[in-house]
């Protein structure tokens, strides 16, 4: 669901604060950044760092000397809509998410959706918003309309999954992301749904899952070692269910180091930000956010309730 509008950052101070605005404007669909006299040089490391990933953002950045430049390509700049418009609020419930400011946000697209009942991305921001701040009912309420109002659309499946997995009820994101399999074929569905299995501690399943997967990308590189890891575990668990003396040594060893390599993987920069750029769980940390950013951004509510 792309969009064309863009935010502006007038003199930032920080390369922190670029990197977590683009971060912010990714989690929400946004793509365009504009930035005018930055007070430090761009792009920097610290803008990336903090960007989790938004590097496509941070990359395409245009700098500017002045403000007048920087809205030059842009058709209208809207500070606050007088007339009932339904877009003016989607756009300014989208910019009050970008900021984590989530209940101003919810006001707006709540709004948005009164006016017009079949906005889409009004249901589908609205529940992002939601699911940030712990409302799980409204998360699961907007993705349900979004399915009632587009049945054949496979995100709108795989995003209920997801909320679905948030709140433990794997059987259910299964069915969720068979749905969105079913509908067009999706090595995001079929990953999910791996997970889950993993969660059910249906071990054969989640291979199979991640055998599709990488017979539709065969270059991912995180469901490769995730399948590595799933391998290791199955073989020690058979030996452990044979219950056999002497345990063959070896098969654990071989286990452990496939492990060990794992977590060697996830800990190298360089394989992580091609796993990130090119991966399955790249889509995913676009749909639902990391458990770092979710916290921050959950902190950031709750400071701004107690304001």
């Amino acid at each position: 669901m792309k969009n064309k509008f863009g935010f502006i950052l007038v003199k930032p101070q920080l390369g922190e604060n670029i990197g977590a605005c683009a971060r912010s404007m990714k989690n929400f669909g946004f793509s365009k950044l504009h930035i005018v006299d930055p007070k430090i040089s761009f792009p920097n490391n610290k803008a990336k760092a903090t960007s989790v990933g938004a590097f496509d953002i941070i990359n395409k950045a245009k700098v500017f000397n002045n403000t007048d430049d920087a809205i030059s390509d842009f058709e209208r700049v809207i500070e606050k809509a007088e007339e009932t418009n339904a877009l003016h609020y989607l756009a300014r419930g989208r910019c009050y998410a970008c900021l984590s400011m989530f209940k101003e946000a919810i006001t707006d697209l709540s709004i948005a959706i009164n006016l017009n009942k079949d906005l889409l991305d009004a249901y589908l921001n609205r529940g992002k918003c939601a699911y940030l701040i712990g409302d799980t009912g409204l998360a699961f309420m907007d993705f349900q309309k979004l399915i009632v109002l587009e049945p054949k659309n496979p995100s709108v499946h795989i995003y209920a999954g997801n909320l679905l997995m948030t709140t433990g009820s794997y059987e259910d994101a299964t069915k969720a992301f068979t749905n969105a399999d079913n509908i067009e074929k999706s090595p995001l569905a079929l990953y999910q749904r791996s997970r889950c299995h993993v969660a059910l501690n249906n071990m054969a399943e989640a291979l199979d899952d991640l055998n599709k997967v990488i017979e539709i990308s065969m270059t991912d590189k995180v469901a490769i070692q995730d399948r590595e890891c799933l391998n290791s575990l199955k073989s020690c668990s058979i030996l452990a269910q044979k219950n056999e003396q002497p345990i063959e040594k070896v098969v654990f060893q071989k286990a452990a180091q496939a492990i060990t390599k794992l977590i060697s993987y996830e800990k190298n920069e360089h394989l992580a930000k091609i796993c990130h750029e090119s991966s399955i769980q790249h889509h995913h940390s676009q749909i639902i956010p990391s458990a770092h950013r979710t916290k921050m951004d959950k902190i950031r509510a709750i400071k701004r309730r107690k304001e």
